[in-house]
């Protein structure tokens, strides 16, 4: 009794076996209801398309071009209808999408990335729930929101540039770092509120660099002298952007700074330099004359030299030509031996006392100038005459007094024999 048992149970799992094995191979050749499944990549940014073809990775705040939706592809096989539902990776609904049309078995899900109360989702990876001939499939294929820009930090090498193409100081360089992978930056320069260059680098990494003013091809290009602002925009691989305002920078070349008293002819002078330049040659020249190398080999900060022993009093022009453009500083210098008249400059010497000292030139009198500094330490004392061109600051004049003399304010003032 017991061995008929023990040969019945045999034969019974057996059978079990055999039938299983025979539903598995059923199941196995039973059609999926979804197939040809496809989500259309995400643009890269003027260069195709990135190669992502199972995954959405969209955001509905965007700036073109981009995707602002995720949209899955994929065919059924049913006539009965089709549902979609969005659900977070642990399958917790986000958005009933409803019934999807489905002609010729091909169907289009789209997802613009808001829940079902209107307000944007929060970035993450998300799944697309799909119910059709009684049954319930979740496609594996990630539906990733991403809405913001994941920035580090940002870093500007440096405030001051030297645009002048010497290899040392030319440009500022910015680094832009981010948490995520950036597509692209934009590098705005404005001068006050007017956007003066946009400088553009298309590359993807999780840092990027990128300089002002940029190389073209292998040539070096220069700026204008001022203070600039700018400002860095930064681009994500969904198209989001973020404005970084990395405050000011100032270009500039060489500058001459002259002292604002009168110089002796034959006396030494010092000249302040700002340049970042290796070596300069500066030059002297009379106003209406011809230069003269003043000093070989000037740099930073200052640079003496010595003012010629003949040089006649005039109004002359420190100057330096670097990089294709021209830096100068106005000097004023007495002759070695006083003269009778005396050309009083106030501040700085401006081009505006040109017309003076080329109407003294044409009369042929010799004259030294001054400056307002040199008359408040009394240096008038022993000219005979004083032409003062109109003042620019007429709120704050320079009072010039002659105890023995004639004081001229006008061109048509100056006459042969002045100061004699």
């Amino acid at each position: 009794m017991q061995r008929a048992v023990a040969i019945a149970l045999a034969g019974g799992l057996l059978a079990a076996s055999a039938g299983a094995f025979g539903l598995a191979q059923v199941l196995k050749l039973e059609r999926s209801p979804i197939e040809a499944i496809q989500v259309d990549p995400t643009p890269n940014h003027g260069r195709g398309l990135l190669d992502r073809h199972d995954s959405a990775l969209f955001s509905p705040r965007c700036t073109a071009p981009c995707v602002a939706a995720a949209q899955i592809r994929f065919r059924v096989h049913t006539s009965g209808p089709v549902r979609a539902e969005v659900v977070t990776a642990s399958g917790k609904p986000v958005l009933d999408l409803g019934a999807l049309p489905h002609p010729g078995g091909k169907v289009v899900a789209r997802w613009n990335g808001r829940e079902s109360g209107g307000a944007v989702a929060p970035d993450g990876s998300y799944r697309l729930r799909v119910s059709l001939s009684g049954r319930t499939i979740r496609l594996l294929n990630p539906l990733v929101l991403d809405t913001a820009v994941g920035v580090l930090g940002s870093n500007l090498s440096r405030r001051v540039i030297s645009p002048d193409c010497d290899s040392h100081g030319d440009r500022t360089t910015v680094v832009v770092r981010g948490r995520e992978q950036l597509a692209g930056l934009q590098l705005q320069v404005l001068q006050g509120a007017t956007l003066v260059r946009t400088v553009r680098l298309r590359k993807r990494a999780r840092a990027l660099a990128i300089s002002w003013p940029p190389y073209a091809g292998k040539r070096c290009r220069t700026a204008p002298d001022g203070s600039y602002r700018l400002r860095v925009v930064v681009r994500d691989v969904p198209g989001n952007t973020r404005t970084i305002d990395l405050g000011a920078v100032v270009a500039r070349g060489v500058r001459l700074t002259v002292p604002d008293r009168s110089i002796v002819a034959g006396r030494r002078l010092r000249v302040g330099v700002s340049a970042d330049a290796r070596s300069l040659r500066l030059d002297l020249t009379r106003v209406g004359g011809q230069p003269a190398v003043l000093v070989r080999g000037a740099r930073a900060p200052s640079a003496v030299a010595r003012v010629p022993a003949g040089a006649a009093g005039g109004i002359y022009v420190v100057g330096n030509r670097h990089a294709g453009r021209t830096y100068s500083a106005l000097l004023a210098v007495r002759g070695a031996t006083p003269a009778h008249v005396a050309l009083v400059v106030t501040g700085q010497p401006t081009a505006s006392a040109e017309a003076y000292q080329e109407r003294l030139d044409a009369l042929g009198i010799r004259f030294d100038v001054l400056t307002s500094r040199d008359v408040a330490r009394g240096l008038l004392r022993g000219y005979r005459a004083a032409v003062v061109p109109p003042e620019p600051d007429a709120a704050h004049p320079v009072v010039v007094q002659l105890a023995h003399g004639t004081v001229v304010r006008s061109l048509a003032g100056i006459t042969s024999g002045l100061g004699s």
